[in-house]
């Protein structure tokens, strides 16, 4: 080899051994901020999973205490007419209407229950959906009932020739008359006995829910700190404002 060619070898070596020692700690810096950068990302998934599963725990608490109002209204009103009022009355005399109630719906948002779904709680999340469908199905049922009651009741006001007693009046009818008024109601009988029977029944899913999701919020975030609604029990003073009744009709 001629002395040209080794000092071009020697050139050629030493670039290449200068390329890679150069570039070793270049490398190093790549990874160490892709590592970097991916746990950030991670971080904020999993603030944002968070974030979102706290705003899916208001939502859920915010159905709960409105069901739980409806539940409570309900069966303190028959409660009050058995105290109060003379015996055999029908359901429909005893349920009071109900006005001034929350209604407006209340939807989880994909993005609300992530972290179940991420967590492979399908068969919950499905609960909680068919939650918030259930309030709005009671929502448009209170409402129904209020305006059919109303119309019964207003028309037998303008029937009645003895004074009311308390908060009960007493209408005298004849045969014709009665069996006039006989299908609507039966009719708001039926009405009565079904929204009391689908209160109680999404009251129950609904409390069982809120105790579930505590845990399972905790499970599927990893998180041991999150709140748990526990067995709701919720106080009067937390609830929202009774509703306004009107009179009831014998």
């Amino acid at each position: 080899m001629s002395l040209w060619d080794s000092s071009l070898a020697s050139a050629l070596l030493g670039a290449i051994v200068g390329s890679v020692v150069s570039a070793v700690p270049t490398y190093l810096l790549a990874i160490r901020a892709s590592r970097e950068t991916l746990k950030r990302d991670w971080t904020s998934r999993a603030e944002h999973r968070k974030v979102s599963t706290y705003r899916a725990l208001v939502k859920l608490a915010i159905v709960v205490n409105r069901i739980g109002a409806l539940h409570r209204h309900i069966e303190r009103s028959i409660e009050e007419a058995d105290r109060t009022s003379p015996k055999g009355l029908r359901l429909w005399q005893k349920l009071e209407p109900m006005i001034g109630l929350a209604d407006q719906p209340i939807w989880f948002e994909a993005d609300d229950l992530v972290a179940f779904a991420s967590a492979n709680e399908h068969a919950y999340m499905t609960d909680l959906l068919q939650l918030t469908e259930a309030w709005a199905s009671l929502a448009s049922a209170v409402r129904d009932y209020t305006l059919h009651r109303k119309k019964l009741t207003d028309h037998l006001a303008e029937m009645a020739t003895l004074p009311m007693k308390g908060r009960v009046a007493s209408i005298s009818l004849s045969e014709a008359e009665a069996f006039k008024l006989e299908p609507r109601s039966v009719e708001l009988e039926a009405m009565a006995a079904q929204l009391r029977a689908f209160a109680a029944e999404d009251n129950s899913k609904a409390e069982t829910l809120a105790a579930e999701f505590g845990p399972k919020a905790r499970a599927a975030l990893a998180d041991n700190s999150f709140p748990s609604l526990g067995e709701v029990r919720v106080s009067q003073a937390n609830s929202p404002p009774e509703p306004r009744t009107g009179k009831k009709a014998n």
